[in-house]
């Protein structure tokens, strides 16, 4: 018993004594990965220093260098809008360092000439812009204040009527001359964008129209080159009754009142505003054949028909 006793407490000693040397293993373990990771995150340090040293080279290399200034602006998708002129609205891009051309000012620089709607540019190394542009189609024409405009479908003014745009042949939108210029370019934005309904729901409709008046804000007064009778149509909904119109359109002058002679009276206008119902104003004898309204002079009880 005894002799295990002895036994028992010198493993007791050394386990004692052992671990003050495992602290000391431990320790130095400890100093020695410390060090290992310094070294790893000094040499991480180092390699990035050296990567941005180096990009940075490069960057000032690229953007000095001379075979990356811009020397071509390459413009496509432009039909009315001459080159020349878009090139001049590109702010003298030619010459500077392609990348750092701002592409988004560009763009909008660009966008400012008065037929372009919308363009893209891409960068093509080493030295070549590309610009795509989407351009703005001619709806009508309008006159104000002594002078002939060229729109598109928006009122947007494209550029002044002039011998350049004789081949334009469009509707002409007429009576917006003396009005503040607030209520004429609305008149002018509600009578153009007419014309694009038209020219999309009733084409052969559309490519007859000579004129639409806009003297007066409740109306579109329509005339055909055709001389077809005068139309009233409802400036918010321009394509209203235009169905039930065309239904009663080939027969329509069996339905009118006739003259001393027998023939059927002219009509002095055909009105398409009301929903539902096409209203039909034949002239009195003797009087224009258009009128101002439902009971301006010289226009006798009108006849409504309906149809679908």
């Amino acid at each position: 018993m005894t002799h295990g006793g002895r036994v028992l407490e010198e493993r007791r000693d050394q386990h004692y004594l052992r671990r003050h040397g495992n602290l000391a293993v431990r320790r130095s373990r400890l100093r020695r990965g410390l060090a290992r990771r310094l070294l790893s995150i000094a040499a991480q340090v180092a390699v990035i220093v050296l990567l941005y040293l180096v990009g940075k080279q490069v960057y000032l290399a690229v953007i000095t260098s001379p075979r990356f200034d811009v020397k071509t602006v390459a413009i496509r998708g432009n039909r009315h809008a001459k080159t020349a002129d878009l090139l001049a609205q590109c702010g003298g891009v030619v010459s500077n360092n392609i990348f750092q051309v701002d592409l988004e000012r560009l763009r909008e620089d660009l966008r400012r000439h008065p037929w372009v709607l919308d363009v893209t540019t891409r960068r093509s190394l080493p030295s070549t812009l590309e610009v795509v542009v989407s351009e703005r189609e001619p709806s009508a024409i309008a006159s104000y204040e002594g002078t002939t405009y060229l729109v598109d479908g928006t009122g947007h003014v494209l550029s002044e009527y002039g011998p350049e745009e004789s081949s334009y042949d469009f509707p002409v939108l007429t009576g917006v001359e003396g009005l503040p210029r607030s209520e004429a370019i609305k008149r002018i934005r509600a009578g153009a964008s007419a014309v694009t309904a038209l020219a999309s729901a009733r084409p052969e409709l559309a490519r007859r129209i000579s004129e639409i008046g806009l003297a007066t804000p409740d109306r579109l007064e329509l005339r055909a080159s055709d001389g077809s009778p005068l139309l009233y149509l409802d400036v918010d909904d321009p394509l209203r009754n235009l169905d039930a119109y065309e239904a009663i359109r080939t027969g329509l002058t069996r339905r009118l009142p006739q003259d001393d002679l027998g023939a059927p009276v002219k009509i002095a206008y055909i009105d398409l505003r009301f929903r539902g119902r096409v209203s039909v104003m034949p002239a009195v004898s003797g009087a224009p054949d258009s009128a101002g309204g439902g009971n301006a002079a010289g226009v006798g009880p009108g006849a409504t028909l309906t149809g679908r």
